[in-house]
């Protein structure tokens, strides 16, 4: 099976049926997340926040670790400022909120969910008044997913990616791998074998392409542990999105609750129409570009030698992906 080897979607509603559970937008990093979580952020409906668990956020929660993994034991800590979030859905308490953290703005830090709050005031004040309920954006809350959901009867969207195209993102952007925040944090991982290589893996030790597919490999087989466990989930393959976007993002709002009005599919028709970047350019969070063509661009960017090893060690797991979700 191949990324064009579409999956039908549920019918698409036009509008919402007036839900107000928190939605979490999660998957392994360069997966399009941003992309998924920003058009759901663009609904009236929604208070987007953007990646709170992630410390090189502009504003984020303070967490121990980089890729916490939530339970019922070590979640309690951290309830009260997710509460916090989380009531930013609420148009009473995110009014609260924004004043509040304008004037603590002045005198020093406010509180996350006040600075979050006056700052949709100042820069979202149309649809400031109108959301129901939280879009929270963040591929490291990942392994926090199945706590935010039962704990906030959350609606959870997973995103996965060809590893061609995590892999020629992060090396075109020059970031290194995850793998040095993830092997000294407590991650449960259900595949033995697996669970030996993160443990034993020591970033100085091996090249960035090391840590990259192995990094890859463990966010793909956690998915699909994810998807047994899950299956009142939303699983997107970024490859099959790109291809048809509105196709796609219709099927998630109406999963999802939400109106999938005509403003929010004609930003999504520009935003993945337009003319593609120049050559050597890749942006960390440029989403107006041909969708279509980004499915294959990896094969460009990328050494026909890396291109080979990727397919080598992540071929067999990439189409048992595409074949479960």
């Amino acid at each position: 099976m191949t990324a064009g080897d579409m999956i039908e979607p549920v019918p698409a509603a036009e509008t919402g049926t007036g839900s107000r559970r928190p939605i979490i937008v999660t998957g392994c990093p360069r997966s399009g997340t941003t992309f998924v979580g920003k058009v759901i952020g663009g609904s009236p409906e929604v208070f987007y926040i953007y990646e709170p668990f992630n410390d090189e956020a502009p504003h984020h929660l303070s967490l121990p670790e980089r890729f916490i993994a939530l339970d019922s034991e070590n979640g309690a800590a951290h309830r009260p400022a997710i509460d916090e979030l989380m009531a930013l859905g609420r148009p009473v308490t995110r009014w609260g909120k924004a004043l509040r953290g304008a004037v603590e703005c002045r005198a020093g830090e406010p509180d996350l969910a006040g600075r979050l709050a006056a700052r949709a005031l100042a820069y979202r004040r149309e649809s400031f008044g109108k959301a129901k309920r939280v879009c929270i954006k963040d591929p490291l809350a990942f392994f926090a997913a199945e706590w935010l959901a039962d704990t906030y009867d959350s609606q959870v969207v997973v995103m996965l990616r060809h590893p061609g195209g995590v892999i020629s993102s992060y090396l075109a952007l020059d970031w290194p791998s995850e793998m040095r925040a993830i092997a000294g944090c407590d991650i449960p991982i259900a595949d033995r074998e697996l669970a030996r290589e993160v443990a034993d893996f020591r970033p100085d030790d091996h090249s960035a392409l090391d840590g990259l597919l192995l990094q890859w490999r463990l966010f793909t087989r956690a998915t699909l542990e994810l998807k047994q466990r899950r299956p009142d989930w939303i699983f997107l393959v970024h490859d099959r999105l790109c291809l048809e976007p509105e196709r796609y993002m219709r099927d998630v709002f109406a999963r999802l609750d939400l109106s999938f009005s005509d403003e929010i599919a004609g930003r999504l028709r520009r935003d993945t129409t337009a003319s593609a970047p120049a050559a050597g350019e890749h942006v960390q969070h440029r989403h107006s570009r041909d969708s279509r063509a980004l499915v294959e661009e990896w094969r460009e960017r990328l050494d026909p030698a890396v291109a080979d090893r990727i397919m080598r060690e992540t071929g067999e797991l990439w189409e048992e992906a595409l074949a479960a979700l």
